[in-house]
């Protein structure tokens, strides 16, 4: 691995174990942006929980449970959207990974808590180097994390090596929106980048992502922009008096306000057409 892999990684890994009491302090340890509409389309004022697990049931509706035995979710965190996938899936067996060893040692205790101990287990792992056998998992889950594998087309071809006939890869994930030629879109995105830690491999628009899922190996895609259901919604909630306080259990007053004004401005870079969210359906053959 070349030193600037390493020092990513690194850098993710510290990141990431500062969340994990971030984490301790939710009603669900969910680090994701959430769903926040229902069925129709049409926003419902949900608690941030809510439509965190909202996020993953979308998820867990596209997987084909005919005869599917395992899921992997890969880049799982701290455990919560593993967790809910138990609930909403009928899959005996369940592998949630993730880089940072700090996020799998507080999902293990999360588990405990539960009754899913016999179905759902957690391991620390790359998600570029599964240790897994070929044809090992009916269904992979990567739930808003992939823009952080370094790069996620490794990924993909894992996801896919992993993945009997048949079987789908399933991810919710930030791409890049229209390309801006402006000052200001590049300011915007360069800061939303530094960020968020992602490397400038991964920033794809719509059609290279369905160009890299089928370069992977994968017969069947589709990449459905829903950034309308999520980010102008949690921009909002972050802003209220409930979203501030439950930021600043963990991240302290100062850096809640650092944070929500980054979350800013990914919003002005979605109204931009800078940034976009997608949810992916790819199979193989």
């Amino acid at each position: 691995m070349a030193p600037s892999d390493s020092d990513y990684l690194d850098r993710l890994t510290s990141k990431y174990s500062k969340l994990v009491r971030f984490a301790g302090a939710l009603e669900q340890p969910f680090l994701n942006w959430g769903y926040w509409c229902d069925d129709a389309g049409a926003a419902d004022g949900r608690s941030r929980a809510v439509a965190s697990e909202s996020l993953v049931r979308r998820v867990a509706r596209l997987a084909d449970q005919r005869g599917a035995a395992s899921l992997l979710d890969v880049g799982c965190g701290t455990g919560g959207s593993t967790v809910a996938l138990a609930r909403h899936l009928d899959v005996p067996s369940l592998i949630g990974v993730d880089l940072c060893g700090a996020s799998i040692d507080f999902a293990n205790d999360y588990l405990k808590a539960t009754a899913l101990q016999d179905r759902v287990r957690f391991l620390a792992a790359n998600a570029v180097e599964l240790p897994f056998e070929d044809a090992s998992f009916d269904t992979v889950t990567a739930i808003e994390c992939a823009f952080h594998f370094h790069p996620r087309t490794r990924f993909f071809e894992a996801a896919n090596r992993l993945l009997r006939p048949g079987g789908q890869l399933i991810m919710t994930d930030w791409i890049q929106g229209r390309a801006s030629r402006t000052l200001i879109g590049r300011i915007i995105s360069g800061w939303a980048l530094k960020y968020w830690d992602i490397p400038k491999a991964n920033i794809v628009n719509l059609d290279g992502y369905e160009t890299s899922l089928r370069h992977a190996g994968f017969c069947t895609v589709s990449v459905t922009p829903i950034a309308d259901k999520i980010i102008p919604h949690y921009a909002r909630y972050v802003a209220t008096p409930k979203g501030f306080d439950e930021l600043s259990i963990a991240m302290g007053r100062m850096k809640t306000r650092l944070y929500i004004g980054l979350v800013k401005l990914v919003h002005a870079a979605y109204r931009m057409g800078l940034v976009d969210y997608v949810i992916v359906e790819a199979r193989k053959d």
